[in-house]
């Protein structure tokens, strides 16, 4: 049988690297949203489009999904009761809040970037309707970004007020 301590580190490592993952490729996916404004052809916007949405499946979804499960299992492994500490019942509810919000919202505005972009190549810089569809996925994926911080910052920083 594995050693508690053991199975708590890997826990740990486990989740650093899903939620460095999650905000990573929120990272990545930020910086990709400012060079499609750069875009000179609806080939290049596509391809911007295409990895935007690559790596919102394969990369921020299992990130925040494995964050959200190696967390309680954290919590789990190192016995403590989620519901009676207010630091982490503050993480898990703003932890599923963001997935859902990203899953629901901010997912669906960057699929459709990609479905506008391929859709007529012609109108595609003119098209009010991609342009309020970029301004919805930017501002998610920014909002989105400010939560995930603010986990980061009170996994880091525990304010005084939230320890118990």
């Amino acid at each position: 049988m594995l050693n508690r301590n053991f199975v708590i580190q890997l826990l740990r490592t486990l989740h650093i690297l899903s939620f460095s993952a999650w905000i990573g490729g929120g990272l990545g996916i930020a910086m990709l949203l400012k060079l499609d404004l750069q875009a000179t052809t609806a080939n290049d916007l596509q391809v911007f489009n295409q990895v935007i949405d690559a790596i919102d499946d394969w990369i921020i979804t299992p990130g925040a999904c494995l964050t959200l499960i190696s967390g309680l299992a954290l919590a789990r492994f190192r016995r403590l009761c989620i519901m009676r500490t207010s630091w982490l019942r503050f993480k898990l509810f703003s932890t599923i809040i963001a997935i859902f919000f990203g899953y629901f919202f901010v997912a669906r505005w960057l699929e459709k970037m990609q479905t506008y972009s391929t859709q007529d190549k012609f109108i595609l810089f003119d098209d009010r309707l991609y342009s309020q569809v970029y301004i919805n996925g930017a501002i998610g994926c920014a909002a989105q970004a400010i939560v995930v911080l603010t986990l980061l910052a009170v996994s880091i920083f525990r304010p005084h007020s939230l320890k118990h």
